[in-house]
């Protein structure tokens, strides 16, 4: 998971410029030990929810907008959003990660070759 989360980071980041801020809801959250993993994986300090129901918090954030209780989303979300703690990547686990993860890249390479190859035996149906 930890890995598909770098992977998919670093395609974000190929479009639309560096991430600012990385922050994880949920179960990640929850677990200080995966987003322990999470952040060492992504190589960088990022920030887990507090709030257990991020996704309810979002939807009030969204309709205190919307009932015009705040200006604009941005501005609820300014004074509602849960700001997190953060989590550090553990240094010690630098090194054997980023190899981990090179070699998970390679696989999923290798894999994406194979099923392309595969289509093209089928064709179109």
């Amino acid at each position: 998971i930890a890995f598909a989360a770098a992977a998919g980071l670093e395609w974000t980041e190929e479009i639309a410029g560096e991430a600012q801020d990385v922050a994880v809801t949920g179960g990640v959250a929850r677990s200080r030990t995966f987003a322990r993993i999470l952040a060492t994986a992504l190589n960088r300090t990022l920030r887990a929810a507090t709030e257990p129901l991020g996704s309810a918090l979002g939807a009030a954030i969204v309709a205190a907008a919307g009932a015009g209780a705040r200006a604009s989303i941005a501005d609820a979300a300014k004074a509602m959003a849960d700001a997190g703690e953060e989590v550090q990547p553990e240094s010690t686990w630098a090194g054997p990660t980023a190899g981990a993860y090179a070699g998970w890249r390679e696989r999923v390479q290798r894999v994406d070759e194979n099923a392309m190859r595969v289509s093209h035996m089928i064709g179109p149906r």
